[in-house]
């Protein structure tokens, strides 16, 4: 009987460690699936399960997962799927964009947004916050992920706004130099980040009209033609501004709202 027990426990643990051993296979051939967005961030860090990989042009390379960023953007989903060696290969090398723009679009794939944080960890004193929000905007664009867009954009309004705020001279210089990439890398048609740069330009009193110089301006000028069309449009009424997270102390209530006489004084004079 001492025999008969002891070989039905021997069979029962046995029994156990099977079923313990399956269990804990399953559990890595078909992780949980996350409870919220920032869930998602921990298959970005441990890239165990990942099955594409992005390449930066410096060399930065992200192991990602093809559900995922599918699910954001159009690019990756046709990519993805194709027969062509990025596809076959599952990875592929983004050579023409900014190195931070596609390290903020995948923050986004796996947590809905990107931070200032990782801006300031990545960048350094040349890269200001508002052209890090203009990359994000114009990668979104150029990979079809319409809901990033609309987080730079409302990103690119409050550093903006800040950046009017503070009044200082790189504040001024920053716009600068973001007016040119802006216009050089949009569509026409694609006229929401144009509209933000224009309503800064105008609606502010200070740091971008006091730390340009007339050099500048003229630089600034002749280098975006249809800058200069669309300032003067919306000097004149004729080019609504944008409405997509544009600062509230910018809106000025129901009041019908007019862009500072030195703006406009400075623009006639040429």
């Amino acid at each position: 009987m001492a025999d008969n027990d002891a070989k039905h426990t021997a069979r029962l643990e046995r029994a156990f460690l099977d079923a313990t051993k399956r269990l804990r296979l399953a559990r890595q051939q078909h992780p949980a699936r996350p409870s919220n967005a920032n869930d998602h961030l921990s298959y970005l860090q441990d890239p165990v399960f990942s099955d594409f990989a992005i390449t930066c042009e410096d060399g930065v390379r992200f192991e990602v997962h093809r559900n995922i960023i599918s699910n954001h953007s159009k690019y990756f989903a046709q990519l993805c799927r194709s027969d062509f060696k990025e596809g076959t290969a599952r990875s592929v090398t983004l050579r023409d964009d900014p190195p931070l723009a596609i390290r903020l679009m995948v923050e986004y794939f796996y947590t809905f947004t990107y931070t200032d944080d990782t801006i300031k960890q990545n960048s350094d004193e040349s890269i200001s916050p508002l052209l890090a929000h203009a990359w994000v905007y114009i990668a979104a664009d150029k990979y079809d992920v319409p809901e990033l867009k609309a987080v730079a954009l409302r990103k690119f309004a409050r550093q903006a706004e800040a950046d009017v705020k503070f009044n200082s001279v790189s504040a001024g210089e920053d716009f600068v130099d973001v007016v040119p990439y802006i216009y050089d890398h949009l569509l026409p048609l694609d006229d929401a980040l144009r509209r933000a740069a224009v309503d800064m330009w105008c609606y502010s009193d200070n740091a971008a009209i006091k730390a340009s110089s007339e050099a500048q301006w003229r630089e600034l000028l002749e280098r975006c033609p249809i800058f200069g069309s669309d300032l003067i449009k919306h000097l004149g009424g004729s080019g609504p501004s944008s409405h997509v997270g544009e600062p509230n102390d910018w809106e000025g209530g129901n009041a019908q709202r007019r862009a500072p006489r030195a703006v406009y004084h400075r623009v006639s004079q040429w």
